[in-house]
């Protein structure tokens, strides 16, 4: 599995930037859901 994702990144390096991009839309989307 780890060859998998390892192989992916290589083959497209902006996947990580559209990945850590997702990740600040989903903590934000986390935070704003709770309630203050």
């Amino acid at each position: 599995m780890n060859t998998v994702k390892e192989t992916h990144t290589v083959r497209e390096p902006q996947s990580a930037e559209n990945y850590d991009a997702t990740a600040k839309q989903k903590s934000a989307a986390k935070l704003s859901r709770i309630p203050v």
